[in-house]
């Protein structure tokens, strides 16, 4: 019995010990925003993106950008 928990155990940690081995180091940056599209039949997410980047919404983003690419 102690011998199963012991093997069941070296596997658990040879697995963790893959995961943090093969787990990639790059964390992503996510920004989420929200258009309404509501009462639209097809809208064009391209105009969405174009009007919110033009209007000052670039701002929000750069922070993420900040992030990926240090001075």
């Amino acid at each position: 019995m102690t011998m199963i928990v012991l093997v069941i155990l070296m596997i658990c940690i040879e697995l963790f010990l893959l995961h943090v081995i093969m787990k990639s180091p790059f964390s992503y940056p996510y920004f989420i925003h929200r258009f309404d599209v509501s009462g639209r039949r097809s809208p064009h997410i391209e105009d969405f993106v174009d009007t919110f980047l033009i209007s000052g919404g670039f701002t929000k983003t750069t922070p993420a950008y900040v992030d990926i690419v240090p001075d």
